[in-house]
């Protein structure tokens, strides 16, 4: 099998065992091939919190700051799952982005009917509306239903705060 390089592979992600996949990537050096994936997304997400449950504590305290910097191989999700994790519920998170994608939405979506979240607010990019257009009708429908909000506004951080053991919201 082809051994890559972990800090040069952009594309580094755990993959289910595929001996089809697998043969694409031996047979990578001869010929271009192409295999179609359905679990790509889920793969990047497992691989993004597994870095994190590596290199963070299971439990976070009450007090503690941990900062990290990422390569780019820690999606802004994942902290977020790591943290209902180790904290449970939330009674309050808001997040900002630039933008996102609909498997994204309909994360925040199962987060709140499960009851890990118990109100959300988004705060995304001016450029939200317009270009991502599907997501935005998603995530105002998805944060309505918590009574939380959407606000656009010029914008590119990613921001995550949260709020844990607060009763009576």
């Amino acid at each position: 099998m082809l051994q890559l390089d972990r800090n040069l592979d952009l594309f580094d992600y755990s993959l289910p065992s595929d001996p089809a996949l697998n043969e694409l990537i031996e047979g990578a050096c001869r010929s271009a091939k192409a295999v179609r994936t359905t679990c790509r997304t889920e793969a990047r997400r497992a691989k993004s919190e597994a870095v994190l449950a590596e290199i963070l504590p299971a439990e976070i305290a009450q007090g503690e700051a941990w900062h990290i910097i990422s390569a780019g191989d820690v999606d802004a999700l994942s902290f977020l799952a790591h943290l209902l994790k180790s904290s449970g519920p939330m009674d309050y998170v808001a997040f900002s982005t630039w933008c996102m994608a609909v498997d994204d939405v309909d994360r925040f979506a199962d987060w709140l009917a499960a009851g890990a979240i118990r109100r959300l607010d988004a705060y995304v990019g001016e450029i939200f509306p317009g270009s991502y257009a599907k997501e935005y009708v998603a995530l105002c429908d998805t944060v309505r239903r918590c009574g939380g909000r959407v606000a656009v506004f010029r914008n590119h951080s990613k921001t995550f705060l949260c709020r844990a053991g607060v009763s009576g919201l």
